[in-house]
């Protein structure tokens, strides 16, 4: 039943200059905002929302669009500043956070007030990324002891979960974070704290 559904629905027809132009968009407002230039990607928004290119959303009663949009860019910055070696965790959460403000939002004033504070808390999230983090096992681990902040972390349980020695886990997790174990387990609950 559901498959049949796919067949008959309609997307709205833009010309190929609009899918292209909201395709640069997309891509610009992410380079911007992983290169730390947090003054062109807020112009570049206000200029793309002012163009009200994105199949004429603005001009529509129903703000729905405008909300999947901004959720939508939303998403691709996330996983653009999670590459950067942020912790997923922390951008996941900052994510879910602007998607539940995105959803609540009453107008398209307010929407775009989101969406602007949305690409300053990630360029903020990547300005204090001070550890970018290459190894796709030590960012695992990084994410793992940020989900379990609250409960007691020990080595062990770490370089278990990531399926390494713990001698060679150490060596590692100071390679790419620059702290020792314990040192990183201490900085970053003081930091949660604040």
């Amino acid at each position: 039943m559901f498959s049949k559904d796919i067949g008959v629905l309609s997307y709205p027809k833009p010309n190929i200059d609009e899918y292209h132009g909201t395709y640069e968009f997309e891509i610009a407002i992410v380079e911007n905002i992983l290169n730390g230039e947090v003054e062109k990607a807020l112009k570049l928004y206000e200029d793309f929302i002012r163009k009200n290119t994105i199949y004429n959303i603005l001009d529509s009663k129903n703000i729905a669009y405008l909300k999947s949009y901004i959720v939508s860019i939303s998403l691709l910055i996330c996983h653009g500043v999670i590459k950067k070696g942020v912790s997923t965790y922390s951008v996941k959460a900052k994510y879910h956070a602007f998607s539940k403000l995105i959803e609540r939002a009453n107008s398209e004033v307010e929407l775009i007030k989101i969406g602007k504070m949305m690409i300053k808390a990630y360029s903020t999230q990547l300005m204090h990324n001070k550890n970018s983090v290459d190894s796709i096992c030590i960012r695992k681990a990084i994410d793992y002891i940020h989900d379990n902040l609250g409960e007691d972390i020990s080595l062990d349980m770490v370089s278990d979960h990531v399926n390494l020695s713990r001698c060679y886990f150490c060596t590692k997790f100071k390679m790419e974070t620059n702290m020792n174990f314990s040192t990183y387990i201490t900085h970053t609950r003081i930091e949660k704290s604040k």
